[in-house]
């Protein structure tokens, strides 16, 4: 099983992981509409990755027509891009307020989580051997950081994106693994060991 990830008291939750694709490889597949269904399979309905633009997922059914317990009726992600450095860096964020004038890379993260903004931070270092990327997620309330789904869902994504990229992950199905098999990993396992995980660093 790989890392779980930290979850600070501020209330980021901050994965790094290595790679052997390029930097430019993984900036493709977290910015390319049809490269984000293959990994996240939900259907991207909106991608303007510019400063500015917006990035749209609908959260309500699977791209690949797949069922899935993160399927949910309804729901949706309506992001803006704050910063976009191609082959670098990335942020996210959406919120119940608008956006603090003045916004930009320098005061991403506090401007916007001051505004109860939640931020989506990537950041991606390239090596001789393939590349680092680290994925934050901001600006998470206390109730939420109480329940494990948002570190147990963003453990999932991340190894989606991870066999995405070493091809064995495509149409909502990991490569050898039963669909009894996935789900036992991701939707029972995963998510005990990130409630303990959880609970220790919370109520310690």
């Amino acid at each position: 099983m790989k890392d779980l990830g930290t979850v600070d008291t501020t209330y980021t939750v901050r994965f790094t992981r290595r790679s052997k694709h390029s930097a430019a490889r993984v900036w493709r597949a977290i910015t390319e509409p049809a490269e984000i269904e293959a990994w996240m399979d939900f259907p991207v309905t909106s991608a303007d990755m510019r400063q500015g633009g917006h990035l749209c997922i609908d959260f309500s059914r699977t791209a690949s027509g797949r069922p899935s317990a993160d399927a949910q009726d309804g729901t949706g992600l309506d992001a803006i891009v704050v910063y976009a450095e191609p082959d670098r860096a990335l942020a996210l964020a959406w919120g119940p307020r608008p956006l603090p004038t003045g916004t930009g890379p320098e005061r991403a993260i506090a401007g916007l989580r001051h505004a109860r903004w939640e931020v989506i931070e990537w950041t991606i270092e390239p090596r001789e051997d393939g590349s680092t990327y680290t994925l934050a997620h901001h600006g998470l309330a206390a109730p939420t950081m109480e329940r494990e789904s948002i570190a147990w869902g963003w453990h999932g994504f991340l190894d989606r994106l991870d066999g995405h990229l070493d091809g064995t992950f495509s149409a909502g199905r990991f490569a050898g693994m039963t669909d009894e098999a996935q789900r036992t990993l991701y939707e029972h396992e995963l998510k005990t060991v990130y409630q303990r995980h959880l609970d220790t660093l919370l109520r310690r």
